[in-house]
């Protein structure tokens, strides 16, 4: 018969084995559970020094912590800037590591996991218009439809809207949920190897604009180039007489603003020769001609002010002042100048004449004594009398001078194509510009000018800024059509840059000004 000590023995073990089991067997669990973390940590080149793991024996948790870091992408000229990164991480959030970065270590996350699917990476925090660029540079499309949708949805924009594609369509950049992003936006990044073939550090960046001279530069004689050798001569002088440097000229918008500077090229390259603008508004009018002229505006930083905008638009120009430049014929404007009647002149100079015939008549029939001493007295009161009859016609004439100019300035006003297209074939008869270019041509020739030339950019800016300011006074004065005779050159330039800038104002993309408005709201991002 069992004692008690064998029924403790036989039951009493078991039933204690029994309950330690669940323990062991979770202590095994929450060990295997590390070894996988481990391991998906190793793969993705996160190494145990910077992601330390503790297990909860007691719990079937793991609890790993992982670093947080802040991007910026390296200088265009790093060799690895064009590179994919060799250490490319696959966990969710970790998208960032498949580019090289300048990294910094920022603070640490920590995950408590039950499951090692649950591993994720956190999502680095970049600057947005630094990442844009980057992808741009790298070939990147920007995606109109995904940039509009984050302007107005924001956080709140779908997950998958994309807001960068490659060349054959598929999401370089797109919107992610916000998991851990704190109130920013949060998204993942893309590439593959056969993305942005053939860009390199001697490709344009994004958000710069690259002109050149006109062809027919260089100090070509012939007629049609005085405004293409202006530009030669300033370039020559700015480069100290090197025949390569700044035949190309690149710029970009500074600090979200205008237009500051620009950087000479040779043969494509950039080099360390910069040309600053005036400055003030010469700086913004710059900045509005660069938007004008350029062919896509998809990748620019700058956005034509509102007012600069109505202002093109506006009909400012009288058609009797462009009469008066020469630049307009007037039987092809309204009419708009007094006619005059000429009869009472020649009636006057008629009975003169009859008068003058009937006096010489006279005194040829006098003897030769009366004859000598009438004539005498004729030709003074003749000589008295024409001296009053030209001071009389030179008053008409001012006078009507004088009447001309005030009609000419309450004239209708034409549109600013029309006065544009007239200085354009003026200048073209006046032998500035070939006549084969288009009014965008000129257009880049002008600004070109405006970049090697400081002082007619600063001139061509003050002719802008007078029209403006004239245009919200109540229109033109006498003192500025003398400006405009003395600067007649500059008034036609002015008037081709203000064309093409009120031609941009109905045919500008809205996804430039997405992407502007989307990097103000969002300084940085959570890329992962």
């Amino acid at each position: 018969m069992s004692s008690a000590t064998d029924i403790i023995t036989y039951i009493g073990v078991p039933l204690a084995v029994l309950g330690v089991l669940p323990i062991l067997l979770t202590t095994v669990r929450t060990l295997t559970l590390a070894t996988q973390i481990r391991r998906l940590l190793s793969q993705n080149h996160l190494p145990a020094s910077t992601s330390p793991i503790r297990p909860l024996l007691l719990s079937s948790l793991a609890e790993v912590t992982l670093p947080l870091h802040a991007l910026a992408p390296l200088p265009r000229t790093h060799p690895e800037y064009w590179l994919l990164g060799r250490e490319y991480s696959a966990l969710p959030g970790g998208s960032y590591t498949i580019f090289h970065w300048r990294m910094l270590t920022t603070g640490r996350r920590l995950y408590r996991l039950q499951y090692a699917d649950e591993l994720r990476q956190p999502a680095a925090e970049v600057d947005f218009e630094a990442l844009i660029t980057f992808l741009l540079d790298r070939g990147a499309i920007p995606d109109a439809r995904g940039w509009s949708v984050l302007r107005q949805s924001g956080l709140w924009a779908p997950t998958g809207t994309r807001l960068l594609n490659s060349e054959s369509g598929q999401g370089v950049l797109v919107v992610v949920a916000p998991e851990d992003s704190e109130g920013v936006v949060a998204v993942k990044v893309d590439w593959q190897v056969d993305w942005g073939v053939g860009r390199g550090v001697g490709s344009l960046p994004p958000f710069w604009m690259c002109v050149g001279q006109m062809i027919g530069a260089g100090g070509k004689e012939g007629a049609g180039y005085e405004l293409l050798r202006k530009a030669e001569s300033a370039r020559k002088a700015a480069s100290d007489g090197d025949e390569d440097i700044g035949r190309t000229t690149r710029f970009h918008v500074e600090n979200g603003r205008e237009i500051e500077r620009i950087h000479l090229e040779k043969k494509g390259m950039q080099t360390e020769l910069q040309l600053m603008l005036p400055g003030g508004s010469a700086n913004m009018w710059f900045s509005c001609a660069a938007t004008a002229v350029r062919e896509d505006t998809g990748l620019w930083g700058y956005s034509i002010p509102r007012a600069i905008k109505d202002f093109a638009r506006r009909d400012t120009i009288p058609c009797g002042v462009m009469c008066i430049l020469g630049v307009i014929d007037e039987a092809d404007t309204p009419p708009w100048a007094t006619t005059y009647d000429d009869q009472e002149d020649r009636q006057r100079n008629f009975n003169n004449f009859i008068k003058r015939n009937d006096e010489m008549r006279m005194e040829n029939q006098l003897p030769a004594e009366q004859r000598e001493v009438f004539k005498k007295g004729r030709e003074m009161r003749e000589l008295r009398e024409f001296a009053e009859e030209s001071k009389r016609r030179n008053l008409v004439r001012q006078e009507r001078e004088e009447r001309r100019i005030l009609e000419a300035l309450n004239s209708p006003r034409q549109a600013t194509k029309v006065v544009a297209e007239a200085n354009l074939k003026w200048l073209v008869d006046k032998g500035e510009v070939p006549s084969h270019l288009t009014m965008k041509d000129v257009g880049e020739a002008i600004l070109y000018l405006m970049a090697v030339d400081r002082d007619e950019c600063f001139r061509i800016s003050d002719i802008l800024d007078k029209w403006q300011d004239w245009s919200l006074s109540g229109g033109m004065r006498k003192e500025h059509l003398s400006l405009l005779r003395e600067a007649q050159n500059t008034f036609a330039y002015a008037s081709i840059i203000l064309f093409l800038i009120k031609d941009t104002s109905t045919t500008e993309g809205r996804i430039a000004v997405d992407i502007q408005e989307c990097i103000k709201s969002w300084k940085m991002v959570r890329l992962g």
